[in-house]
């Protein structure tokens, strides 16, 4: 019997003290849940903050330092007094068949020279860089490199600049793979680091040369472009989805100074380059099966043995991005027109947004572009100020919109309208 007590009593003893310890335990636990989350309050904000569903893929991967803040701009990327022209978004170029998402501004190169100096806008840190193959020409310093900087403001705000030729010391010295690439080579393909160099609003990240333009793409993930009509086509640059003109960022004096630059003057001034409507040919377009804007589709044509660039399979009919009264048509596809494209329209007409699906097939005779740069002050090579010149047709474009969302197009270089009738074997079919 008194075996059986003392058994039951260190029975009892155990239990109680198991209990005990669970209480304390979960009590501990509480406790330190409430302190983490004092000490870590930032950290979760950001967490939720910095969605990688959202967050743009040049920035790297989502950051735990961001702030959650709305973030502006407090100064221009190039003194306004160095900029000689602003080019809005929704450039078309060889290599930039549909509209670009990015604004470009421009200098004057001087080879005797370090170039202009590329400011911060904004506190932020660098969150990648890419080093690209570049070859100096036009007396240009071989010494010139050519960077992309992406830098993060907040968990919303981003900007990257294009064309930064030269990086500053101090910021080659905060990141010694920083100062590896760039005392090194490149070749076809890019190479890139990941510094998270913090920078502060105002101060000179590097200079620019040489290319004339920094180009500059600014990301606010509170915003959402409306003019895609199927933004899985962009899912590979998936930042296109919040890109936005930086004009509004600035504070109202810059602002005006950086419009007095800038070369479009219809609204909206920063330009558009989201500019599909559902059911007409106006738009973006890719050839089917190709993969959207990376070509990253198992569809996307063969060249020899390798896949076709992306470009290959794109087609753009939109308005050109200074005067969008003027038709444009954007091809990636080389059908053996004399001209790069992007390309005029003769006569203007018809307007891609008023041919629809109930129109029949329709032709477009296709004219080369004159460079009007000096007629509007402008004494530059590359081609901001174009207008179409009727009197150099070049080709016949025949397009049709055979679906709300497919169109089939063929190019016949050397040919009036009058010399085609049909589509031939050769013709291509895009969808978005």
């Amino acid at each position: 019997m008194n075996k059986n007590i003392r058994l039951f009593a260190i029975a009892a003893g155990i239990i109680i003290l198991i209990i005990v310890i669970a209480v304390l335990g979960k009590i501990g636990g509480k406790g330190q849940r409430e302190i983490t989350s004092k000490q870590t309050p930032h950290r979760q904000q950001t967490q939720q903050a910095s969605n990688p569903q959202t967050w743009p893929a040049l920035w790297g991967p989502p950051s735990q330092q961001c702030e959650k803040k709305k973030s502006s701009f407090s100064t221009s990327p190039i003194a306004p007094e160095d900029i000689t022209v602003v080019a809005p978004m929704g450039e078309l170029a060889q290599g930039h068949v549909v509209p670009g998402e990015h604004i470009g501004i421009n200098y004057t190169p001087n080879p005797s020279t370090n170039g202009v100096n590329v400011f911060a806008p904004a506190d932020g840190h660098i969150a990648m860089v890419e080093r690209h193959q570049y070859v100096s020409e036009g007396g240009s310093s071989s010494k010139l490199r050519n960077y992309h900087v992406y830098i993060v403001h907040s968990c919303s705000l981003f900007t990257g600049f294009v064309h930064v030729t030269n990086l500053a010391p101090e910021i080659l010295a905060a990141n010694a793979e920083l100062k590896a690439i760039d005392q090194g080579t490149v070749d076809s393909s890019s190479k890139n680091v990941w510094p998270n160099v913090a920078v502060k609003a105002g101060q000179v990240i590097g200079t620019a040369n040489g290319f004339g333009l920094l180009g500059m793409v600014t990301v606010d993930l509170d915003k959402k472009i409306s003019g895609y009509i199927n933004p899985a086509n962009y899912k590979d640059e998936g930042w296109r989805l919040n890109s936005v003109a930086p004009f509004d960022y600035f504070p109202e004096t810059l602002k005006q100074q950086l419009f007095e630059k800038n070369a479009r003057k219809a609204e909206p001034r920063g330009g558009k380059f989201d500019l599909d409507i559902d059911g007409k040919l106006v738009g973006s377009w890719f050839e089917t099966g190709s993969g959207g804007i990376r070509g990253s589709g198992s569809g996307l044509k063969r060249c020899g043995n390798f896949p076709c660039p992306a470009q290959d399979g794109q087609v753009a009919l939109v308005y050109d991005y200074v005067d969008p009264l003027q038709l444009r048509v954007s091809i990636g596809h080389n059908w053996g027109l004399a001209e790069e494209t992007p390309y005029g329209v003769k006569g203007n007409a018809p307007d891609f947004k008023d041919v629809g699906t109930q129109s029949n097939l329709v032709k477009y005779e296709l004219v080369t572009l004159l460079n009007k740069n000096k007629e509007n002050g402008l004494n530059q090579e590359h081609a901001v100020y174009t207008q179409s010149d009727d009197k150099n047709v070049i080709g016949t474009a025949l397009v049709q919109l055979t679906g709300n969302r497919q169109i089939k197009a063929e190019l016949f270089p050397g040919k009036s309208a009058s010399q085609v009738t049909e589509f031939s074997s050769a013709a291509r079919t895009y969808e978005r």
